[in-house]
């Protein structure tokens, strides 16, 4: 298959640095090596490089002996990360406002254009720094914050006030970009902007990615569930699973039900323990953080159906990495997850009944699991690293194309 090339520097006259802020945790081990385990690898800071010189990454990073467990390099020749200080919560972010706030503009003196990964806490201080200099900003909306902290996503006494600061800064941060690159039509229509505007997944999936051939449903007394999220926060509703699984097993004369969770968190012993409550401890396996390709390939192509229960998406890269193994899916109804699947495979956020019948309506339908699981492969294709690239070439040369 043809590439489609991204735009070069020298064809546009692109500014020297950029940097790029993502809330993402990375690791540093004393060989000044940056690690990352999950997303974000050199890999996707490369394409920025077509059209920028340096691409110097703003975020969290964890000073580690060694490298985490399956981790990969995210630093390489023309990506370096400037470090904020590590934080968890309201209150790791309070305390370490000062030195970030310090950080985060200093950074932003010193380059040609910023792009915020948005939602970001410290996304505005950059964009106001880079607006100031007359230099361009790009924001790559990804998620909501008006879901991201609703009342059954994010638990906190101050929820109400962090959801609407949260909602207030995304929404300035898109109103005045130069350009914002949206990963789904929802997010387009909620955070509007001035600039240039780009809806475009950033799953961007390689060849490998890809299953040869769609799926039927093997006869089977199992029904393998798989899920993909952090257990960082609650919203992922990964205990709303658990307790539809459990419905699932307790039926008479049921299929044996298994579950593999993909992702760790502070939230993650509290679901083992809901596991053991339930009476899954042999159902439900946590497999931890697994990082995209082959691993997790691996895992999609020995499930049966991938299962989604977030209650706040934007574009979910987990879905469309199940589509593209032929996969059927089942959701909640949140953020662009509409955009990728079928009405009567998605249901609402919260509701493990609803979620429990969905799954056993589809594991006992042949006929439409075959059909799911054709249209799954299909679609998917519309998120491919040359699909990606299209879109990304519109957004990086708004940006490049800026001159203070």
């Amino acid at each position: 298959m043809n590439r489609v090339p991204l735009v070069s520097a020298a064809a546009v006259g692109a500014p020297r640095v950029l940097l790029y802020l993502v809330e993402h945790r990375f690791h540093q081990t004393p060989d000044g090596r940056v690690w990352t385990v999950g997303q974000y690898p050199y890999g996707f800071f490369k394409r920025y490089l077509a059209s920028f010189d340096e691409v110097r990454v703003l975020s969290r990073v964890i000073r580690s002996n060694t490298p985490p467990e399956r981790a990969i390099a995210s630093a390489g020749p023309g990506v370096v990360h400037v470090p904020l200080p590590d934080y968890q919560g309201l209150a790791g972010v309070l305390t370490r406002a000062p030195v970030a706030v310090l950080r985060a503009v200093c950074a932003a003196c010193s380059v040609d254009a910023v792009v915020v990964r948005s939602p970001s806490t410290w996304g505005f201080l950059p964009a106001l720094t880079a607006r100031a200099r007359g230099s361009a900003v790009g924001v790559e909306v990804i998620g909501d914050p008006a879901t991201l902290f609703a009342r059954n996503a994010f638990i906190h006494p101050l929820r109400p006030v962090i959801r609407a600061l949260a909602i207030g800064l995304q929404s300035n941060l898109c109103r005045h970009a130069r350009a914002v690159l949206y990963v789904s039509e929802s997010l387009h229509c909620r955070y509007k902007t001035a600039g240039v505007s780009v809806v475009v997944s950033d799953a961007g999936l390689g060849e490998a990615a890809y299953a040869l051939k769609s799926r039927a449903l093997a006869p089977s007394h199992e029904i393998r569930i798989i899920n993909v999220g952090t257990f960082e926060q609650i919203y992922k509703g990964q205990d709303v699973l658990l307790r539809a699984v459990a419905r699932l097993a307790a039926r008479p004369n049921s299929a044996r039900v298994s579950v593999a969770f993909v992702g760790s968190g502070k939230h993650q012993a509290a679901c083992v323990a809901l596991a053991a409550k339930l009476n899954l401890t042999q159902q439900a396996k946590f497999y931890g953080q697994i990082s995209s390709g082959e691993a997790i390939r691996e895992l999609l192509d020995a499930s049966d159906v991938m299962v989604h229960a977030s209650y706040t998406e934007g574009m979910p890269r987990v879905i469309i990495e199940a589509m593209a193994r032929g996969l059927p899916c089942i959701s909640t109804r949140v953020g662009g997850v509409p955009e990728l699947l079928d009405d009567n495979w998605l249901v609402p956020a919260g509701d493990e009944v609803a979620m429990g019948k969905a799954i056993l309506d589809l594991m006992s339908s042949p006929d439409e699991y075959a059909r799911q699981s054709h249209l799954n492969l299909e679609r998917s294709r519309l998120h491919s690293e040359d699909a990606m690239q299209i879109g990304y070439n519109k957004f990086l040369k708004s940006l490049s194309d800026h001159r203070r």
